[in-house]
Parts: C-alpha cells; sequence; structure tokens
C-alpha cells in the first residue's frame, strides 16, 4: 500500500504501476470517488479502470463559466456519447457531426437506416399563429443592404388545428428586410407572389405589375395544357417555332 502524507507533502509519486493504483472512497468496498491509473495515465471519476485520460461514470460533470471566459474548450476535438464518441463529434476544423466521427462539412449527420430526421419542436400547448421552426442564411457582406439574413425557410402555424404553411423568403435587391416569395400551404396550394393561394398554383404580380411564366425550349415546343372537367380532353397552348400563338386540342407542333 501506499501512504501520502499530505500535511508534508506538496508532491507525491505513485511508483506502483496498476489499475487503480490509488483511489479515494467512502469504504473499502464501494466505487472509488477518485481513482488513479498509474499503468495507463488515467484519472477515473465513479470508476476504478478509466478507459480515457479522464473517465467519468455515474454521474454528470457540469462545466460553468463566465461571460468573458469559456466554459469548456477542446483544442483538438470533442467526442460526446457512445462508444467511440459518435453521437456527437466536434472536429478541429469546426465541422460538427452527428452519427460520425468524420464530418465533411459543417453539419454532417450520418445514420443507418430511416433515423435521418432533423425535428423542431414547439412546446406552447396553444399554437395558432407561432412559427414552428425556421432555416436562416446569413451573410457578411459589406455592400450597402448586403448583410445579415439574406433568405429564409419557415414553418408557420395558420390556425389552431394544427395548420401550417412553408413560407418561403427571401431580402430584395438593396434591403434588409426579408420578404415572402413563396408559400405552401396546409392544403397544398402553392402561392407565388401571394400569400393566400386559391388553387394548386397562384401566381400574382406585385401591385400594378403584370405576371409572366416563361416556359423554354427551343429545340422543341413548350406546351401549357389544360384538360377539361370532366370529359378530361387536352386543351394545349404554345408558342411555334415562327413565335406564333398556336391554340389547338391537339399535339405541341413546332
Amino acid at each position: 500500500s501506499t501512504i501520502i502524507d499530505i500535511r508534508q507533502l506538496a508532491t507525491t509519486t505513485i511508483s506502483t504501476s496498476t489499475i487503480n493504483a490509488f483511489s479515494f472512497a467512502n469504504s473499502s468496498s464501494s466505487i472509488p470517488l477518485l481513482s488513479f491509473d498509474t499503468l495507463n495515465a488515467r484519472l477515473g471519476v465513479g470508476t476504478a479502470t478509466p478507459g480515457s485520460l479522464l473517465s467519468v461514470q455515474a454521474g454528470n460533470v457540469q462545466v460553468t463559466g463566465t461571460t468573458t471566459s469559456h466554459a469548456l474548450v477542446a483544442t483538438s476535438t470533442l467526442m460526446v456519447g457512445g462508444t467511440t464518441g459518435s453521437s456527437l463529434y466536434v472536429a478541429q476544423s469546426g465541422n460538427v457531426g452527428i452519427g460520425t466521427t468524420n464530418p465533411d462539412q459543417k453539419l454532417h449527420i450520418s445514420h443507418a437506416g430511416a433515423d435521418g430526421t432533423i425535428r423542431f419542436e414547439n412546446t406552447q400547448t396553444t399554437i395558432t399563429t407561432e412559427g414552428y421552426g425556421s432555416i436562416e442564411w446569413e451573410g457578411q457582406d459589406g455592400s450597402s443592404n448586403a448583410n445579415g439574413v439574406r433568405a429564409e425557410l419557415e414553418v408557420l402555424a395558420t390556425g389552431a388545428n394544427g395548420q401550417a404553411d412553408f413560407r418561403f423568403l427571401s431580402a430584395p435587391l438593396g434591403s434588409v428586410t426579408l420578404a415572402e416569395f413563396m408559400r405552401i400551404t396546409s392544403s397544398g396550394n402553392v402561392g407565388i407572389g401571394t400569400t393566400s393561394p386559391v388553387g394548386l398554383l397562384s401566381v400574382q404580380g406585385a401591385g400594378s405589375a403584370s405576371t409572366t411564366l416563361i416556359f423554354g425550349g427551343k429545340a422543341n415546343p413548350t406546351c401549357m395544357t389544360w384538360y377539361s372537367v370532366p370529359s378530361g380532353l387536352p386543351f394545349r397552348e404554345y408558342v411555334n417555332d415562327s413565335g406564333v400563338k398556336v391554340i389547338n386540342a391537339g399535339q405541341c407542333m413546332p
């Protein structure tokens, strides 16, 4: 056994190279509160067999800091969870991996099977007009009115019965304020330039501006096709190679 007289010595060398060479515990039969593994140069808290340089088991670790100092700093990598730390992995490059220890992008989520889901939860018990969550894209361009959040994808509650719309927002040229340009409603209608699409696709220009839909295709004409109800017969409109608008009930022809 090793006896350390802490009243006289500030530094003590433990010569025994064994696991749990020296430990602090409530009793000889209990799990050590603090254990020194001198064979592998490891320190254990709540364990007699630390598996890493510092192993903490059967409890939580609380790290606190101030507004002027960091609470937790890892100069190489930070691994959390799992036997290999792959539950959450922060690489030295700043990339974050979930389910992977080799993240290729700023956020890399890896999974096997059907578990690759990102969830945003609104914990309010009454949701009528609040957002369920959003993703924003921000830039720091030094040009006039070019920095800040430039685009956003949001899921917005539109009623008290669980209705939710997808909103697509972007900052117009010379503006720092986001504006909605497209919406997909809870009923499946798509609105461009309108927040209240009345059909499967509603396109509306701003103010008195005209609304233009452009369909490309030089080698072959591009058709707009309608089907009459209930007969289901097609009605087509297109512009041929000579620039002439053609309306017929047949096929698109050059």
